[in-house]
């Protein structure tokens, strides 16, 4: 009796328990159990990260000599989603070289156990609290949350810079400081010269 394996990667060690015989372990794609005919139950030991549809079932000699367990990951959802885009509006994010769009609250991803960069592109004028980072994805699903805003003309993620409010500091008082000036140099003034009087004609 012959179990072979699929899906796995090259050299990744499984078992496999069959009635009557010692379980079986292998870095190879088959496991080979030599048995009367009969009818046999199976188990097959899980790996993490992956999964099959064939964990135990029944096989019978010499009617079926030969069985296949399929191996496929185990895949989690990671969702990005986002506040503050107008309806309709076409995001994308950029997970791991692989792009998801839509014009969505949520954009939605299917990755096994590991730690992706992300990217996020935005329309036009508007910016984000995340616009890169990683997630990392451990036996269960991930959700990324972003907070969308409007950029104003020149400035950053919806917000003034730092730089921008300090010119405007700077700008506020030069103008206080003038217009002290102009009040103190107006007080310091004397009256007014009364006009020359013209010679009279003798």
């Amino acid at each position: 009796m012959t179990f072979t394996e699929t899906g796995l990667p090259s050299g990744t060690e499984w078992s496999v328990a069959l009635s009557g015989s010692a379980p079986q372990s292998s870095g190879s794609s088959e496991i080979d159990f030599e048995e009367p005919n009969g009818t046999y139950t199976y188990t097959v030991s899980g790996i993490s990260g992956w999964t099959t549809l064939y964990y135990r079932g029944i096989v019978t000699l010499p009617g079926q000599s030969a069985f296949t367990v399929a191996w496929v990951r185990v895949l989690y959802a990671v969702t990005v989603s986002e506040t503050g885009l107008p309806s309709g509006s076409t995001w994308s994010v950029n997970l791991n070289g692989s792009v998801v769009k839509g014009t969505t609250t949520s954009l939605a991803f299917r990755e096994p156990n590991g730690t992706y960069s992300f990217t996020v592109q935005l329309p036009s004028g508007y910016g984000s609290n995340v616009s890169a980072g990683s997630v990392h994805v451990d036996g269960t699903s991930v959700k990324v949350p972003l907070l969308v805003t409007a950029n104003p003309a020149g400035g950053s993620g919806g917000m003034l810079s730092r730089t921008d409010e300090q010119l405007l500091a700077v700008g506020a008082v030069v103008v206080m400081v003038g217009l002290v000036m102009v009040f103190w140099l107006r007080s310091r003034k004397g009256p007014d010269a009364p006009p020359p009087v013209p010679p009279t004609a003798i």
